[in-house]
């Protein structure tokens, strides 16, 4: 059998000399001494974090395990997806055909209309990132958009349908006056309630477990959202689909708000 040569000794200075001198010289036998140095620098540490008395982990203690989040917490995380879906969801379904054939904009204009809000939103998307992050608060960084803008962003989901009695420049002036704010709002209270995610829990089983909690109650709202806007509307209505998608509207933000609150 092949004896091993013994790690040599040495400090930090031996330990930045030999690595000079493997990566400048590529020097087989000096980096085969590297190593050897790395190794037992290695092995020092762990005799010495075995005996936390010794060394520099006697000044530091172990870190705290990870708090497990309870079910209701988890289940209030994830509701907040819910109550984006209420508000997201009928727009992507419903917002064109109530623009063209409820409220009477043309179809050219809400084509217009669509390409300038999303382009916006593109350009809002990180500056509202940057301002999350460095809000401080004694609610923290992402909770307060939760708390303050889940009213706000309710009423504009409400606005966004109420249909008002306007002519057609003044109908085209709100429609780009409301959707414009809320797809801004949906922004300031949707980035912070993403974040709130990478900070509810150090452990990645845990933010595993809530990004599972979110995508389901995501789904359960827009099957929710799809299965009822419909009849809602028919049944509010009763003929008048501008008064149905106003009403039925009205009372999805009920449910866009509390559950907001909740996962703050």
């Amino acid at each position: 059998a092949v004896r091993r040569k013994a790690p040599p000794e040495g400090g930090t200075t031996n330990l930045k000399r030999a690595a000079r001198s493997c990566w400048r010289r590529f020097d087989y036998t000096h980096a085969r001494t590297f190593m050897h140095i790395v190794i037992a620098r290695r092995r020092e540490l762990q005799r010495c974090c075995a005996t936390p008395s010794r060394g520099l982990c006697a000044m530091s203690s172990p870190p705290p395990p990870a708090t497990r989040l309870s079910f209701l917490e988890k289940l209030g995380y994830g509701l907040g997806d819910t109550a984006s879906n209420f508000v997201f969801h009928p727009i992507n379904l419903f917002l064109v055909y109530y623009y063209t054939d409820v409220f009477g904009l043309p179809p050219g204009a809400v084509s217009v209309l669509f390409l300038v809000v999303r382009i916006l939103d593109t350009i809002n998307d990180p500056f509202m990132g940057a301002i999350a992050d460095r809000t401080r608060t004694r609610w923290g960084k992402y909770r307060p958009y939760l708390l303050w803008i889940a009213a706000p962003f309710g009423l504009l989901a409400y606005a966004t349908f109420a249909n008002p009695p306007l002519g057609e420049d003044g109908k085209l002036v709100y429609a780009y006056v409301t959707f414009t704010a809320l797809v801004m709002i949906y922004t300031a209270i949707n980035v912070p309630y993403s974040a709130l995610l990478g900070v509810m829990s150090p452990s990645s089983a845990e933010r595993t477990s809530l990004s599972s909690y979110r995508f389901v109650c995501a789904f359960a709202g827009q099957l929710l959202i799809g299965f009822s806007v419909r009849p809602l509307v028919r049944y509010f209505g009763d003929g008048n689909e501008a008064a149905g998608f106003a009403i039925t509207m009205a009372a999805h933000q009920w449910w866009a708000v509390a559950p907001r609150i909740a996962a703050g």
